[in-house]
């Protein structure tokens, strides 16, 4: 297979990688000005059965299953920070709002977002302008929910039907703690 061939492969899975449709991939790896949307429809079909195409695409999948892979215990340790989140490490001593690059890594983890909206006050050059930060916080309960459900913590509640709910941990789940 030439250059050619494995560089319209390349461009052909990466366009399809990108959340292209077949018929959009095609367009951008072949000269498809002269043909109709039901010819370029079939060629790129025929196209992605091909065995390079489908051999690559294998490859690419495979790769990015892999960027992606979270452990176990990689979301059990996000949780975690996400339910010892406490909204006062947001501000400083004098009530300050902080810098998100002032912020620890367990009240950081507690932010899903930030909204800067800048206010003009005053007119010409006298005027100012005031920026009000606002941070949107995770929903902690959720966390302590799916926390509690992953260590069973609910299980003797539910047996007993009292108020009373004890937290069984074992060895692997205090070190994440």
């Amino acid at each position: 297979m030439s250059f050619t061939d494995d560089l319209n492969v390349e461009t052909f899975c990466q366009a399809l990688m990108e959340r292209c449709t077949q018929s959009d991939a095609y367009r951008r790896t072949f000269n498809v000005s002269n043909m109709t949307d039901k010819s370029v429809w079939e060629l790129s079909s025929r196209y992605a059965k091909k065995d390079k195409v489908v051999s690559r695409m294998r490859e690419l999948r495979a790769e990015a299953a892999e960027q992606h892979k979270v452990t176990r215990d990689e979301v059990i340790a996000e949780l975690s920070k996400l339910s010892k989140f406490d909204i006062r490490n947001l501000y400083d001593d004098d009530g300050n709002l902080l810098h998100p690059k002032q912020l620890d890594d367990i009240t950081a983890a507690g932010i899903s977002g930030m909204k800067v909206t800048a206010q003009k006050h005053g007119r010409g050059k006298n005027a100012a302008v005031e920026y009000i930060h606002e941070y949107k916080t995770t929903n902690k309960d959720s966390a302590l929910d799916k926390l509690g459900k992953h260590f069973n913590i609910y299980e003797d509640h539910q047996k007993a039907g009292t108020g009373e709910i004890h937290v069984h941990f074992n060895e692997q789940d205090e070190k994440l703690l």
